[in-house]
């Protein structure tokens, strides 16, 4: 993945390094590699050689409906707040509460902060979005962890 992912950096540098050519790009090799709709800038895995490597924050982006089959599933993050700020479209974040999923749409210029051990998932019920997540303390371990769907 690290060659893919540093090939679709650098096309994005060639066509000017804009987001809409970068989001254009993940969309269109993502349908060939599915790891390619979501591309990480910071952390502590090196995705290609253009990436801010450190064990403080990591950020990356992401494209829905793209990126779903892996947003989708129930994961909890034991040592990481994340914070979801939605670009472009809209999305829902769920939260599994009291063996409920607890439903946020967002739109573009929304975040949602995702709190350490809360069971969550992204779905965009098949539309069109783009959106950036941060996440904190990226190389401690467990990183993430998958949840049942009672949490």
């Amino acid at each position: 993945m690290f060659e893919e992912r540093s090939q679709l950096v650098r096309d994005a540098f060639l066509q000017g390094m804009t987001l809409e050519a970068l989001i254009d790009l993940m969309r269109g090799r993502s349908a060939e590699s599915p790891r390619l709709s979501s591309l990480y800038f910071a952390g502590a895995d090196r995705d290609h050689p253009y990436f801010l490597h450190n064990d403080k924050v990591a950020m990356g982006l992401s494209v829905l409906p793209e990126d779903e089959p892996k947003s989708r599933k129930a994961k909890r993050h034991p040592h990481q707040h994340e914070v979801v700020v939605v670009l472009e479209g809209g999305l829902r974040v769920e939260i599994l509460q009291g063996g409920q999923w607890q439903p946020t749409d967002l739109i573009a210029g929304q975040v949602k902060v995702i709190y350490p051990n809360e069971c969550h998932r992204i779905v965009s019920g098949g539309q069109k979005a783009v959106f950036l997540f941060v996440k904190t303390r990226p190389a401690e371990k467990p990183r993430e962890e998958t949840c049942s769907q009672d949490g």
